[in-house]
C-alpha cells in the first residue's frame, strides 16, 4: 500500500544573484512536504494527524558545462557540429538518517556549496584541436555564465556556459513516491561570475604605452606680423615650404590593459616637444579637442575535432561608442598642467561579460581609442587599437553589500548580472546572450553528459575543488 508522496523542492536564498569565485557560497535549502494518500486523508480528517516516519537520504549534484553547436549550409547540403565540455562535477550527501514529518508539514534541509576555482578533468570532454586561443587543459579558471548565438549566411552557432544544481531524494524500504517541483531534468540554474579583485590589487596592473609623432609646418608658426598676406606672398611661401618654421612634438599616452566593468577608463596624454628639431620661434598652443573610445567584442566558438577538420565560428560587434570626459577641456597643454591631460571614459556598462576562454568558447575584447589635437590652425587625428582584458567590478568599489545581493542594484551586479533572468532558458531572445533551447531551431537540452553518470550519488564527492554541503538538522516551517 502506498504511503503517499513526498514533494521536494530546491530553494536558493538568492536565485538571481551571481556568485563570484570559489569563496562566494551558494546557499539555500531542500524542502520536503509529506502528502498522505487521498483516501487516508479523507478518512482521517477528524482523527490524529498523519505522520511519515522512515529512513531518508538526500543527495545534491552540482555541475557545470560549456556547449556549442555550429551549423553549416551551402544551399545544397548542411551539417551540424557540436562541442561538449563538462567543467566540473560535485556530489554531496546532504542528509542520511531517520525522518519524521506530519502531513502538510514543510521540512527544510539547509545547504551551502562552493564553486571550484578551476575546471576539472572529467570524462566526456570532447576532443578539441590544439589552439592558443582556447584552454586545452583542465585547471583553467571557471568561465562565467554565458550564452551567445550568431546567424550568418552560411554558418551559424549557438553556445552557452551554465551551472545547475540537482537534488535526489530517497526513502528506501517505503512505498512512497517522490517528486521534485522545480528542477526538471536539468536542475536549478546557478549564476556565476569570475572572482572580483580588490581595488588595491587592480591598481597594480600595468598600463600600455603608445606614442604619436606630429610635425607642423605652416604660416601659423610665424609671428603674426611676418605671415604672408597677399596672394603673391602666399604663393611664394607655398612653393618654398622651407620658408615656414617647423614644430615637432610627440604625444605619449598610457592606457590600462585590464579594464573593470562599471569603472571609468583613465587615459593619460602628454606633449613632448623635440627641441633639437623645432625651428618655430614660439611654441604653438596645443589643444585636445576630443577623445572617443569604442570596445569591440569577439566571440569564437568551436566544435570537437572531426575526421578532417575542427569547425569553428565567430562573431564580433562594437559596443556603443563613448566620448571621453577631458579634465579641464578648455585648457591647452601647458606648463601649469605639466603638459599632460587626463581623460575619463566609461566604456563598459554592467551588461558586458568578462573575458574568458575555455575548451570550446573564447570571449575577448579590443579597445579602439581616437583623439584629435588642434595646433597651429590644424587638426590632427590619431587612432590606436589594443587588446584589453575585461574583469567584473573591483570589490572595494561595489561594496560587500553589493556582493551579497547583486540582483538588488545594477551598480553592484557583475557583467550581465541583472540583465539575465533566473532561468537561463528564457535569456534574451534576440541578442548575443540568447537562450539555446527556447528558440526555434536551437538544440534541445539533453540529459546530463555521461560524466555525471559514472559518479555514485550515494558516496561523498572526492573530486578536486569540491566542498561539503552543510549538514544541519532539518528545520520545520
Amino acid at each position: 500500500m502506498s504511503a503517499g508522496s513526498v514533494i521536494g523542492k530546491i530553494v536558493l536564498d538568492s536565485p538571481a544573484r551571481y556568485h563570484c569565485g570559489a569563496h562566494d557560497s551558494v546557499t539555500g535549502h531542500v524542502s520536503l512536504t509529506y502528502r498522505p494518500p487521498v483516501a487516508q486523508t479523507s478518512q482521517s480528517s477528524s482523527g490524529p494527524p498523519q505522520e511519515l516516519f522512515g529512513p531518508l537520504k538526500i543527495f545534491l549534484a552540482f555541475s557545470g558545462r560549456a556547449k556549442t553547436k555550429i551549423h553549416k549550409s551551402n544551399g545544397n547540403s548542411s551539417s551540424t557540429h557540436r562541442g561538449r565540455a563538462p567543467l566540473f562535477s560535485q556530489h554531496h550527501k546532504l542528509y542520511d538518517g531517520p525522518h519524521t514529518s506530519q502531513a502538510g508539514e514543510c521540512v527544510r534541509f539547509p545547504f551551502s556549496l562552493n564553486f571550484p576555482a578551476t575546471t576539472q578533468n572529467l570524462p566526456g570532454q570532447g576532443d578539441f584541436r590544439e589552439d592558443a586561443r582556447f584552454q586545452e587543459e583542465a585547471g583553467h579558471p571557471l568561465p562565467p555564465t554565458f550564452a551567445a548565438n550568431n546567424h550568418g549566411f552560411s554558418k551559424s552557432f549557438k553556445s552557452f556556459v551554465e551551472y545547475r544544481l540537482n537534488a535526489e531524494i530517497r526513502m528506501p524500504g517505503i512505498n512512497i513516491s517522490v517528486a521534485m517541483l522545480n528542477q526538471g531534468e536539468e536542475g536549478v540554474p546557478i549564476l556565476y561570475e569570475q572572482p572580483r579583485l580588490h581595488a588595491s590589487e587592480a591598481a597594480r596592473f600595468k598600463s600600455r604605452s603608445f606614442a604619436d609623432s606630429i610635425m607642423l609646418q605652416n604660416e601659423h608658426l610665424l609671428p603674426e606680423e611676418e605671415r604672408p598676406t597677399g596672394f603673391r606672398q602666399k604663393a611664394k611661401f607655398a612653393l618654398s615650404s622651407d620658408k615656414y618654421p617647423t614644430y615637432l612634438f610627440t604625444i605619449r599616452g598610457t592606457l590600462p590593459t585590464e579594464v573593470f566593468v562599471g569603472q571609468p577608463l583613465i587615459l593619460e596624454l602628454g606633449v613632448h616637444p623635440d627641441a633639437n628639431r623645432c625651428t618655430a620661434p614660439v611654441p604653438p598652443s596645443i589643444q585636445l579637442r576630443s577623445v572617443g573610445a569604442v570596445v569591440r567584442q569577439y566571440i569564437t566558438v568551436r566544435a570537437e575535432h572531426g575526421f578532417f577538420s575542427s569547425e569553428e565560428s565567430s562573431k564580433d560587434c562594437y559596443l556603443p561608442r563613448v566620448s571621453g570626459r577631458i579634465v579641464e577641456p578648455n585648457v591647452p597643454f601647458c606648463k601649469a598642467n605639466d603638459h599632460t591631460k587626463f581623460i575619463h571614459a566609461s566604456i563598459l556598462n554592467h551588461d558586458v561579460g568578462s573575458s574568458f576562454s575555455t575548451w570550446n568558447i573564447c570571449q575577448r575584447y579590443m579597445l579602439e581609442i581616437e583623439y584629435q589635437i588642434h595646433a597651429a590652425g590644424k587638426n590632427k587625428t590619431c587612432k590606436h587599437t589594443m587588446p584589453i582584458t575585461v574583469h567584473p567590478p573591483p570589490v572595494d568599489d561595489v561594496g560587500t553589500a553589493g556582493l551579497a545581493e547583486a540582483s538588488s542594484s545594477s551598480s553592484a551586479a557583475a557583467p550581465a548580472l541583472d540583465a539575465l533572468p533566473r532561468d537561463l532558458e528564457s535569456v534574451l531572445p534576440s541578442s548575443s546572450t540568447a537562450p539555446l533551447d527556447s528558440m526555434t531551431g536551437l538544440p534541445e537540452y539533453e540529459r546530463p553528459p555521461e560524466y555525471a553518470q559514472v559518479l555514485d550519488m550515494t558516496t561523498e564527492n572526492d573530486a578536486a575543488g569540491s566542498s561539503q554541503a552543510i549538514k544541519g538538522k532539518a528545520v520545520a516551517s
